[in-house]
């Protein structure tokens, strides 16, 4: 139990970018690993939800402007699906007109953040949101009196370090 403690605590943040210019993907990802965020991105949402289940990312940097749809539909369809509702997503967009950011608050984004943005301010948002969600987390995931893993989490966790045994053999 210790153990599963330990490797679930020891883990860098991981935070997927959905973003189509590569310039801004680049700069995202110099500035976030930096602060020692792990990040992989996306540069559509063609594979978005593989992804989300392989990676499992604590924030979900989602631009506006992406082929074929926007990242606001993408925000609401993850809203209304059980699986991703609870996921941090932080709606980066060129246009930070209010209707578009009202529009990304009603689908259900964790925050709007304008282009381009401040390294810092970046990764605070990002730090922030990443928090917030590993306290809500470990709330849901652990006995409140005694600090232990719930059984659905120990379960979870438990699955999670076996198949890491089991891909390294």
């Amino acid at each position: 139990l210790q153990q599963f403690l330990a490797i679930s605590r020891q883990r860098a943040p991981r935070v997927l970018v959905v973003d189509d210019d590569p310039d801004v993907v680049a700069q995202y990802t110099l500035h976030l690993s930096a602060a020692g965020f792990a990040t992989e991105h996306l540069a559509t949402v063609d594979d978005l939800v593989a992804k989300l289940e392989e990676l499992r990312p604590d924030v979900l940097l989602l631009d506006v402007n992406l082929p074929r749809i926007s990242g606001i539909d993408v925000c609401h369809a993850l809203r209304n699906s059980d699986r991703w509702e609870f996921l941090p997503v932080l709606i980066v967009t060129a246009q930070v007109d209010a209707n578009t950011r009202l529009r990304a608050f009603r689908a259900g984004a964790s925050d709007v953040v304008g282009k381009p943005i401040l390294p810092e301010e970046l990764i605070a948002r990002v730090g922030v949101q990443e928090q917030r969600m590993r306290l809500l987390r470990d709330r849901a995931d652990r006995d409140g009196l005694s600090g232990l893993m719930l059984r659905r989490a120990f379960v979870e966790a438990f699955q999670r370090a076996l198949s890491g045994c089991s891909r390294g053999n």
